[in-house]
């Protein structure tokens, strides 16, 4: 903490030598007067002339707008351009990263589906993704339920007759469609790595942001005092000001 004081000397003489023009004062009158000033003086309360400057920052709000919105907390704070604007920027990148990903895991999905719509005659509507990996691992139906036959597992059973059935045309058409829908698997599995790095860029701008707030409120809290007093003598009265500012 620093203090600055700023010390003014007014002297009350000129007041004293008027009074002294008047022949009905007398030396009496002059130490009544003096004792005067000092009473009224000292009967100021030493806080109505003091004046704290409240620059503090609020911890939870800037926390709370970086938990909103990265970088906001340290905009609200005075650090953006220093800190602030680069988790603005990570943010954007992230969620365009994100929407990325969707879209294209959702582009290959789509098109995997309809490429096993024509090749497997499959009727792609309505159905579970748990069928569209049976259809990629099986040659067609009757090899899918052959094999849960021998797992005895008669309630996974597709029926033949229903529009659940598929025969791929060809191992090679069906091995496509299969790493087409692994592709798309993966691009869609990685939107989650995208979403947990959004989250940890929300916190780690909050925990900064707060950081930085206790910091400017340690570095700019201001108060400004004055002080008042009357010394020297009944002949020459002096009235102090002490102007302190402690930041």
């Amino acid at each position: 903490m620093k203090q600055i004081q700023l010390i003014i000397v007014l002297s009350l003489l000129s007041q004293f030598l008027y009074s002294q023009t008047d022949k009905n004062i007398t030396n009496k009158n002059r130490i009544d007067f003096f004792a005067n000033y000092q009473n009224n003086i000292s009967g100021f309360n030493q806080a109505d002339f003091q004046y704290n400057e409240n620059k503090k920052k609020s911890v939870p709000l800037a926390v709370g707008l970086s938990l909103l919105i990265p970088g906001m907390g340290e905009l609200y704070v005075g650090n953006y351009n220093k800190i602030g604007r680069y988790f603005t920027g990570a943010e954007a990148t992230l969620w365009l990263t994100y929407a990325s990903l969707t879209y294209y895991s959702k582009w290959i999905i789509d098109d995997a589906r309809k490429f096993a719509g024509v090749n497997a005659k499959v009727n792609i509507s309505g159905k579970d993704e748990k069928f569209f990996v049976n259809i990629g691992n099986y040659s067609d139906i009757y090899q899918y339920n052959e094999r849960k036959l021998q797992e005895r597992k008669e309630e996974q059973l597709y029926d033949p007759n229903s529009d659940y059935f598929w025969q791929w045309n060809s191992e090679t058409n069906r091995l496509k469609y299969r790493s087409l829908r692994i592709k798309g698997d993966d691009f869609l599995n990685s939107t989650q790595f995208v979403l947990g790095a959004i989250l940890a860029n929300h916190i780690i701008s909050a925990v900064i942001a707060g950081n930085l707030a206790i910091k400017y409120n340690e570095t700019n809290n201001q108060t400004l005092q004055i002080n008042t007093d009357v010394k020297g003598t009944v002949d020459f009265p002096i009235l102090v000001l002490t102007i302190s500012s402690t930041f």
